[in-house]
Order: structure tokens, then C-alpha cells, then sequence
């Protein structure tokens, strides 16, 4: 059976789905496992949490693509919002609910109607996970339409404008540009209003940077990208918009 290679954790697996059940509760440690990645990760919730900071306590988000729970626990915890998890691996949702007894967790795949009505949520939040997805139109349209009016829409993708996307080593991965996320956007309704960048170095400089002075090296290089390039080149980005009316069934 054809192999996958998904370079930016080093594992390899007959798919995609055998290769993060297989990992389960298992997968923040090989994929944030080292101080470089770890600093990566704090960059990403730090994106995800200031783009949902203007949520009220008790305000309803769907963390699509869950995996086994980081940003289910960042939304929930911090800030105090009623989240659902949703992944389409079992082993995943089984870590969720163990990490958080008592979060709802739906077993779904992305890219597929998505088994909620119409507007059933104030928020989205969709990181590292569409690159896996073929069906990106059929998800993003989903994802704009459980989503309420003016609700919040926070989602990754992995720029095919970076260099670094020549990292994942012929793995299965779907990438894709701000502009046709901004056709994909309309499409759905959906204005995208902010744009950040994920990091710009490959992952395997990340991956690598393990003592203090191999992390500083790689976060100054970051931090000169952030200010000389902003989001252009970089290895994935952060859109975040909002759901525009004419969806309301």
C-alpha cells in the first residue's frame, strides 16, 4: 500500500487517518515535542486565542479537526467558551474525552455535510487540519454554515507561496493561497478580515531547535520575517473572518 510521509512530525503511516489514530493522545508530543515546536504551538494559540477573546463566557465554538484537544482545551478553559470537538479519527475524540470529560465530541469528517443545523455555533476554529481535505469547498460552505450571523470563522491553511511546502516529502496535502481563499470566501459568505502568519522556517529548523541557543537563533530569523515579509512566504496562515447574513436559512 502507497506510504505517507508527513514530514513535519517525521512519522510515516499507510494513511492519513491510520496515522493520527495511531497517535491519539500521543500527538502533541510528536508534533510539539521539542522547544522550537513547542514555541511554534505557543505562537498559533496565541493567534487562535486573540481571535476568539471578543466571545462572551458560555458562547458556542466547534473546534473542526480537534485532533486530541490543544485548542478544545485552550477554548474552554481560557476562555470559558461551550465547545464541540470534532475529528474524523475515533482515537482522537477517545484523548479529547479523556483530557476533557464532559466536552461534547461528534465524530465527522471535513470536506462532508457536517451533522449540526444551520447557524448552530457563535464560532469556528479550524487549525492544521484542512491540508488534509480534498473537498475544500464543500468544507469551507460547511463550515460557513453552521456558523451564526457576524459569527466567527478562525481557519489555517498551508500557503503553496512558501517555500517550506516543500517539506512534506509528496504527502497528501492540500494547499492553497489567501486569494482563493478570499474566491472561496464569497462563495460561502464569508469576509475574511485578518490574515496572520503561522511561521516561515521549515519544520525541520523548528524540529531541530532543541537547545536555548538553536531557539533564539530561529525565533530572531522569525521575528525579522514577521517584520520585513509579514504573511508573504510564509509556511501556513491564520484567516479570520466572519459569516455574512445572506446565509440564514
Amino acid at each position: 500500500m502507497r506510504k505517507l510521509i508527513e514530514s513535519h512530525d517525521n512519522l510515516a503511516a499507510t494513511t492519513a487517518a491510520e496515522h493520527f489514530a495511531e497517535l491519539g493522545e500521543r500527538y502533541d508530543d510528536s508534533a510539539f515535542g521539542t522547544p522550537g515546536l513547542a514555541w511554534v504551538s505557543r505562537r498559533e494559540v496565541e493567534i487562535v486565542s486573540e481571535a476568539v477573546s471578543h466571545l462572551p463566557t458560555g458562547a458556542s465554538i466547534l473546534d473542526a479537526g480537534a485532533g486530541n484537544g490543544r485548542f478544545t482545551e485552550l477554548l474552554a478553559k481560557r476562555h470559558g467558551l461551550t465547545v464541540t470537538a470534532l475529528d474524523a479519527v475515533p482515537e482522537m475524540l477517545r484523548a479529547v474525552e479523556q483530557r476533557l470529560p464532559g466536552v461534547e465530541t461528534v465524530h465527522a469528517k471535513l470536506g462532508e455535510p457536517l451533522p449540526f443545523p444551520t447557524a448552530s455555533f457563535d464560532a469556528v476554529v479550524s487549525i492544521r487540519v484542512l491540508k488534509w481535505v480534498t473537498e475544500w469547498d464543500v468544507a469551507i460552505r460547511e463550515l460557513a454554515r453552521v456558523v451564526r450571523t457576524s459569527g466567527t470563522l478562525v481557519i489555517e491553511i498551508t500557503n503553496r507561496r512558501s517555500l517550506a511546502r516543500f517539506g512534506y516529502d509528496g504527502a497528501p496535502i492540500t494547499l492553497s493561497t489567501v486569494s482563493e481563499m478570499r474566491r472561496r470566501g464569497r462563495d460561502a459568505g464569508i469576509e475574511w478580515t485578518s490574515v496572520r502568519s503561522g511561521t516561515h522556517l521549515p519544520y525541520p529548523l523548528w524540529e531541530r531547535a532543541s537547545s536555548a541557543r538553536a531557539l533564539r537563533a530561529c525565533t530572531a530569523v522569525q521575528a525579522a520575517c514577521d517584520r520585513v515579509l509579514g504573511t508573504i512566504g510564509a509556511r501556513s496562515l491564520v484567516l479570520i473572518g466572519h459569516r455574512l447574513p445572506h446565509l440564514e436559512a
